[in-house]
């Protein structure tokens, strides 16, 4: 009976050796797995409007070993990517993918971090024996660009002779990041206005706003004292119709290489005066009609009287001699 256990005994030690053997050979059969990866460490991206807003940079893997391996690709970060999801390399060679990065129009500037790992997934076809594995990190510039609008509160204002009238806008900041705006009369406006003697005071030329930012702003017209020759008539009121364009321009866009991004809007300013009776074209009366005809007859009769009597004195004269 003792003999029977000793020997059932020996037999399951028999069977676990060679268990664990046969565990030590696969596991010793089994090659060490490697990878490495190095992309393109800047990507610049222009989210300005009407721009692509896709870049992409160019990642190497390589596998340094003898063996064929199966490599996992994941990419991490707070933007939208394509990548493929996994390789399968040579033993000694390398393979190369490009990583498409898609940011959002008018976007904040600043810079995102971006991650790919690759990771050893079979080796010969089997699980690797150890944990293979490689990242790098990419660093995403979103590019900052400079852009701004303005709008009139009202088209049309009316304003008196030597009058003030105070004009509204609405400006705002469209780029992605904090901008200086500078506030102007277009160089055509300009010149008109000051010509027919307007005086237009803008309190605050140049304003900063945040990132999509809009501020309302004002400007003041002093009227001229005086119509000019080319107002019309309406009713009783001479009427002139002049117009003043406003002009923003981004200061950021500017000091770029992009080049000055501007917008415009125009009001008309209506000036209005009174008319005096000397405006009006003169027609006289009927009996201004009348006393007209009788002093032309009165001036042709003297006339007519005064010649006669020269006549006579020069006959006179002539008869004495």
């Amino acid at each position: 009976m003792i003999v029977m256990r000793v020997r059932n005994l020996c037999i399951i030690i028999m069977i676990f050796g060679v268990l664990i053997s046969s565990t030590l050979s696969v596991v010793a059969q089994a090659p060490s797995a490697s990878v490495t990866i190095d992309c393109e460490e800047i990507m610049q991206i222009s989210v300005s409007p009407g721009s692509s807003t896709t870049e992409s940079v160019t990642c190497v893997v390589e596998n340094p070993t003898i063996y064929e391996e199966k490599i996992r690709i994941t990419v991490t970060g707070n933007l939208t990517y394509s990548a493929p999801g996994s390789l399968i390399i040579q033993g000694g060679s390398s393979e190369s993918f490009d990583l498409v990065i898609v940011a959002e129009e008018r976007m904040s500037a600043g810079s995102h971090s971006v991650n790919v790992e690759v990771s050893v997934q079979e080796i010969s076809g089997v699980p690797p024996a150890n944990a293979a594995k490689d990242d790098s990190n990419i660093v995403v510039e979103i590019l900052r660009y400079g852009d701004c609008s303005v709008s009139a509160k009202t088209s049309l204002i009316e304003v008196g002779l030597g009058e003030d009238a105070n004009l509204q806008f609405i400006v705002a900041n469209l780029g992605n990041g904090a901008d200086s705006i500078e506030l102007s009369l277009s160089s055509t406006s300009r010149t008109s206005l000051e010509f027919l003697g307007y005086i237009v005071t803008i309190s605050s030329p140049t304003i900063d706003l945040g990132e999509q930012q809009s501020l309302d702003v004002s400007l003041t017209v002093t009227a001229p004292i005086e119509s000019s020759p080319s107002a019309k008539r309406e009713g009783s009121r001479l009427v002139d119709l002049h117009t003043l364009d406003l002009v923003v321009t981004s200061q950021y866009s500017c000091d770029s290489s992009t080049g000055c991004v501007s917008d415009s809007t125009s009001v008309t300013l209506k000036l209005i005066g009174e008319s005096s009776d000397s405006d009006a074209s003169y027609e006289p009366t009927n009996m201004e009609e009348s006393s007209f005809e009788s002093s032309d007859y009165m001036i042709f009769g003297s006339g007519v009287v005064s010649g006669v009597m020269v006549l006579y004195v020069l006959y006179a004269l002539f008869k004495k001699s």
